[in-house]
């Protein structure tokens, strides 16, 4: 048996057979290993989205009608071993299935260039500068939610062969889905531009300079790589996560290196300091003296 509580499982769906959702997963994935976290791990998972993305549809004759008059999309449960031991779910919408009338505008999503990147870590400033970077955690779930007057979106979730269907309607952006990227840039550039001041770039649309401080910093889907002195990196980094929740920042020291898009950043020193770029495939370091 799972050792999930029974006050846990009151916040799940009705009539779901925890155990039986494992089984079928860990046989449909083909993983083994300890049931019993994977079990913890989907009910950790369906507590967060339905705290944060779904609404469910008590009535079942209401259910019913969605399923049959609404463009009802399927979500489906991925199971995530992580390398540190832990065992994590995933509820992932099947973004190939999405309606077309979903798509209110472009998904294309910005993301930086790598010359913006090395510009950023390159540029002459202060001495007392401080490169740092910060991982927004779960950062297409904590995009804007959708507004009142959008459409209803619904989504539908069968855990395992022969079990309930469970109607939801979704409440925003959620991993899986073909806008969400979009979503995630459109909700955190507007925070930085009217909420923060930052300046915008104009050809670099993911590149932000604050007018008064001159901290700088790139954006790369949820990963953020900033530049500045150490008081005003701390302070972004505090109002940041007032707003969102994050992983703790990360900053540059001598024989440690900062992970952005690909690349190891480190401090070298030969005489002066070097500020290098190092690619993880190992096919290139980029210095400067």
């Amino acid at each position: 048996a799972l050792m999930v509580s029974d006050e846990r499982k009151r916040t799940l769906l009705p009539g779901l057979d925890l155990e039986r959702a494992v089984e079928s997963l860990m046989r449909k994935q083909n993983l083994e290993g300890n049931a019993e976290k994977f079990g913890d791990g989907i009910v950790t998972e369906l507590e967060h989205m339905l705290d944060k993305r779904l609404e469910f549809i008590v009535d079942s004759d209401e259910a019913a009608r969605i399923l049959v008059t609404e463009s009802v999309v399927s979500l489906r449960m991925q199971l995530e071993p992580k390398k540190d031991g832990r065992f994590k779910a995933r509820l992932l919408l099947q973004g190939f299935k999405e309606p077309e009338e979903w798509d209110l505008r472009s998904n294309v999503s910005p993301v930086a260039y790598p010359s913006a990147i090395k510009t950023l870590i390159f540029k002459a400033g202060p001495a007392d500068d401080v490169i740092s970077s910060i991982d927004v955690s779960v950062a297409f779930l904590q995009a804007d939610k959708y507004g009142p007057d959008e459409k209803p979106r619904f989504v539908s979730y069968k855990p395992y062969p022969g079990g309930p269907v469970y109607v939801f309607k979704l409440l925003g952006p959620i991993y899986g889905q073909r806008s969400a990227p979009r979503a995630w840039y459109e909700t955190l550039s507007k925070f930085l531009t009217d909420e923060l001041g930052y300046i915008q770039g104009e050809n670099e649309p993911c590149l932000f300079v604050h007018p008064e401080t001159g901290l700088t910093m790139v954006i790369h889907v949820d990963d953020i790589l900033c530049r500045g002195s150490q008081k005003d990196s701390d302070d972004f980094y505090r109002k940041l996560g007032l707003k969102f929740q994050c992983k703790d920042p990360e900053f540059l020291t001598p024989g440690s290196y900062l992970t952005f898009t690909g690349m190891d950043i480190g401090l070298e020193y030969q005489g002066s300091e070097l500020i290098g770029i190092k690619n993880t495939n190992g096919h290139g370091i980029f210095s400067c003296s």
